[in-house]
């Protein structure tokens, strides 16, 4: 019988929590897949065109294109997913400066880009669902959650009337690193 050593406990440690935290980000994309749905089948709302990005500054960027590719990506991999899932237009949540290779990257290979020059916008949407849930009582039941994959799924109903263009991306971004 072969003994397991002290030194291979952490990394068993590391394999199962990397395996539950799989497992909860499933379940966190079947929850949010199922929002979308319920947004689309009761409340007759229709998504736009475009990947729906949500960027942060130490985690994966998620990424959702209707109707049910919801994914957390590495920022660096995100024009070869985009090209992959053929999207040509992407809203981002917001400018973060330490991936603005990557946003410059996706206007090289002819991605539209939008951002949301006004973030206010996806809280005041969130407000709207969660306001005519309350007024049609029980029968929108559908749980918002604060989390990234909501975030990005919400983000697809958004119009890029409230975002900017990628002609001022550059600009934008040049200022937030002054």
């Amino acid at each position: 019988m072969e003994t397991i050593g002290v030194e291979n406990i952490p990394k068993a440690k590391k394999t199962e929590k990397k395996a539950q935290m799989r497992y909860e980000d499933k379940r966190k994309i079947g929850r949010t897949l199922n929002v979308y749905r319920k947004l689309v089948e009761k409340f007759g709302l229709a998504p736009g065109d475009w990947a729906a990005i949500d960027f942060h500054p130490k985690k994966h960027a998620v990424v959702f294109v209707p109707p049910n590719v919801l994914r957390a990506v590495e920022q660096e991999e995100l024009p070869r997913f985009l090209m992959e899932t053929g999207v040509k237009k992407a809203l981002v949540d917001s400018l973060v400066p330490k991936y603005s290779d990557v946003l410059v990257e996706l206007d090289k290979r002819g991605f539209e880009v939008y951002y949301l020059s006004w973030p206010e916008v996806l809280d005041d949407f969130k407000a709207f669902v969660k306001r005519i849930m309350k007024e049609q009582k029980k029968r929108f039941q559908i749980e918002i959650r604060k989390d990234d994959y909501t975030d990005a799924v919400l983000l697809s109903f958004i119009s890029p009337y409230h975002s900017s263009h990628r002609s001022t991306i550059a600009n934008s971004i040049d200022a937030g690193r002054r």
